[in-house]
């Protein structure tokens, strides 16, 4: 699936870091999404086109990721090339607890 948004590109000269800035930012993302499955997705950039690349369990955890990085900064497009390999129901949604990482009192 491929979403457009509009052209924030600079010069040319710019485009390779400015295209791994993209790919860092989109991973921060998914990263620091509840869904923990979405880690295990790859992000590149090329001339502000992201590409996603991975598998997942759903095709609903397939287009929260690519919703999580469509609108970031210097997106033009996002190309989503996740797979969907269904496993375990369990598996499909996995999220962080709320309390996770917090110490007992």
């Amino acid at each position: 699936m491929i979403t457009h948004h509009p052209s924030l590109a600079g010069t040319s000269a710019e485009l390779p870091r400015q295209d791994a800035r993209v790919a860092e930012l989109a991973a921060g993302e998914l990263h620091r999404s509840s869904y923990l499955d979405l880690r295990g997705v790859r992000c590149s950039c090329r001339e502000g086109v992201l590409t996603l690349r991975g598998r997942l369990h759903s095709f609903y955890l397939k287009q929260v990721a690519q919703t999580l990085v469509r609108e970031l900064p210097d997106v033009r497009r996002v190309e989503n090339d996740i797979e969907v390999a269904p496993g375990p129901a369990n598996d499909s949604a996995r999220t962080r607890s709320p309390s996770a990482g917090r110490r007992a009192s």
